[in-house]
């Protein structure tokens, strides 16, 4: 009966893993996390081991498992949620050491494990909490989880061999009630940090609303103030082309063709950061910029990673003409850059993705005798 009951906490605990942490491979991970964790639990009670030894081991199995599924970003948040679940393990396994373990070691067991479920799922709920805070604010949250998994293992010792007393006890929920509060604590403060990043973000909207905007507006002066010339242009044409002076008038075609092309870019795709910056860049570039984009509005466009990496390839771009394409294709965001030229070289791509690694991204580079293609591929 006890490797079913292992069995549960390996699967409850490979499961949480796998949802909390946000692992890559899902199913490959939940074979391999409870295949190990299963392992593990059947050495200690083959050797009869006490509780922090186990504990030492599964933050030690887990965070390396983990480290194989997740990004690097993520390392600090899996610490994180490794100490939280072994000190769910622990929070679940007192009360039926305590009541029942000295009547019914398997009740006692199965008992556990569905108080750990309970607690995993309902933590389930609140993952996003936690998911953006500080590493200072990981390292302290970390501690404090480590010392309340310790003295509970130790508690849960003499529990065990039936060394404990009432101060005993009034000592375990002691440190079960500093652990929900250390959590609730930290819960607020990234509350207020999601509030003020909220804030912070819809100034910066308003702001580059307000840019875009007088852009447009300068945009339309200029298109006005082409019609007009056009006419004019137009009459001369006709003009000359009357009294068969067919130099004349391609000249007068030429200076409305040079007119056209210094119509400013305005990018309009309802994400006002993109928005901006984009304008801005197109209408300051060297080179002749020819854009088609077709993108929804959406948050991730005005991720300021995104759009830095779009500028400072632009920035990079030696050629005098570029059609510059941006997309999507399902869950990615696709953008080209398309030349007759050779406009850039593999090592500048490689050097200026690498800066950007918040970004799950794809990059290939197509060249043949009649044009260059940079496509990035981005999982939004």
């Amino acid at each position: 009966m006890s490797i079913i009951i292992n069995f549960l906490e390996a699967i409850i605990s490979s499961y949480a893993l796998c949802e909390l942490c946000d692992v890559q491979d899902k199913k490959k991970f939940l074979i391999l996390n409870t295949t190990l964790t299963l392992f593990v639990e059947i050495i200690s009670d083959y050797l009869d081991t006490n509780f922090m030894p186990l504990s030492i081991a599964y933050v030690i199995l887990w965070l390396t498992i983990l480290c194989l599924f997740i990004d690097k970003k993520n390392y600090f948040y899996a610490l994180f949620i490794v100490i939280l679940l072994k000190c769910f393990i622990n929070i679940s396994t007192i009360l039926p050491l305590i009541f029942i373990y000295h009547h019914s070691r398997i009740l006692a067991g199965l008992l556990a494990k569905f108080i750990q479920l309970i607690l995993t799922l309902s933590f389930l709920k609140y993952r996003k909490r936690y998911a953006h805070m500080d590493n200072k604010y990981w390292i302290i949250i970390i501690i404090i989880l480590i010392c309340c998994t310790f003295i509970i293992d130790m508690q849960a010792m003499q529990i065990i061999n039936g060394v404990f007393s009432n101060d005993d006890i009034i000592i375990e929920i002691f440190v079960i009630l500093v652990a929900i509060i250390s959590l609730y604590f930290f819960s607020l403060i990234e509350q207020s940090n999601i509030e003020k990043e909220r804030v912070t973000k819809e100034l910066e909207k308003q702001k580059y609303q307000r840019i875009t905007h007088d852009i447009m507006k300068h945009s339309q002066d200029e298109l006005d103030r082409l019609e007009h010339a056009l006419t004019y242009y137009m009459l001369l044409v006709k003009s000359e082309v009357n009294n068969n002076n067919n130099d004349s008038a391609i000249k007068i075609i030429d200076k409305i063709i040079d007119k056209a092309h210094k119509i400013n870019h305005t990018v309009y795709t309802g994400n006002s950061l993109l928005d901006s910056f984009l304008t801005l860049k197109f209408n300051d570039l060297k080179y002749t910029i020819i854009p088609c984009i077709t993108i929804p509005v959406d948050e991730f466009y005005d991720n300021v990673q995104f759009i830095n990496l779009i500028l400072e390839i632009l920035d990079n771009i030696d050629t005098e003409k570029m059609n510059f394409i941006l997309k999507e294709d399902k869950q990615f965001s696709i953008v080209q850059f398309v030349s007759d030229c050779q406009f850039i070289n593999d090592e500048n791509v490689k050097n200026i993705v690498h800066k950007y690694d918040d970004l799950i991204l794809h990059y290939d580079i197509y060249i043949d005798s009649a044009v260059m293609i940079l496509k990035l591929k981005i999982r939004k």
